[in-house]
């Protein structure tokens, strides 16, 4: 009797330690308005640069001008492959996903360091009658050993993610819009 228990604890064992948890990196490219490798632009009026984290893009955006630059966050928003989400931002919280995020004025000759998050990724789970984020990856950087999430990761070579960001200058309103271009997604044994 004792040994159907060991036989299934060995059995286990192996099965896990068949399922490797491997690591990515993405190679990913600053198409549109100007291609950079370094996911950076930069005009007259301010420069951004961008980092894509596993679960949302972080941009730093200084403003260059005497005057300030405002953004209003429930107009800014990106679309994957033709997809468009909407994004809430660090400072609205997940916590408030569908209510109006009020705008952020950068001061003159200022930056601003923030991150957009699709709406979509945020999901939550009542346990013990608490409401649990449970996090979406955006950009997952491991597969935990699941060949689904595997695929799922090195199919997203090719991927196109456009940032729309409205912004208001004086009361007038422009916008920019930047397209990023998964070009390789590299696998790693390691973190």
């Amino acid at each position: 009797m004792r040994k159907i228990p060991l036989i299934a604890l060995l059995i286990m064992i192996i099965i896990c330690s068949c399922s490797t948890t491997r690591y990515y990196t993405y190679d990913i490219r600053l198409e549109k308005p100007a291609p950079s490798t370094r996911l950076f632009f930069e005009n007259d009026t301010m420069s951004l640069s961008f980092q894509f984290k596993p679960r949302y893009i972080e941009f730093e955006t200084y403003n260059k001008l005497e005057d300030g630059i405002r953004i209003n966050w429930d107009e800014l928003s990106i679309s994957v492959n033709g997809d468009a989400k909407r994004i809430v931002h660090y400072e609205t919280g997940e916590n408030k996903i569908t209510e109006t995020q009020p705008p952020t004025t950068i001061p003159p000759k200022s930056k601003l360091v923030d991150g957009v998050i699709p709406t979509e990724n945020i999901k939550y789970i009542i346990s013990s009658g608490k409401r649990i984020l449970l996090p979406l990856y955006t950009y997952p950087i491991s597969d935990n050993g699941s060949k689904k999430t595997k695929k799922k990761i090195l199919t997203m070579k090719g991927q196109k993610t456009v940032f729309y960001f409205p912004y208001y200058l004086k009361g007038v309103y422009h916008s920019k819009t930047f397209e990023f271009l998964i070009a390789d997604v590299v696998q790693r044994k390691k973190k």
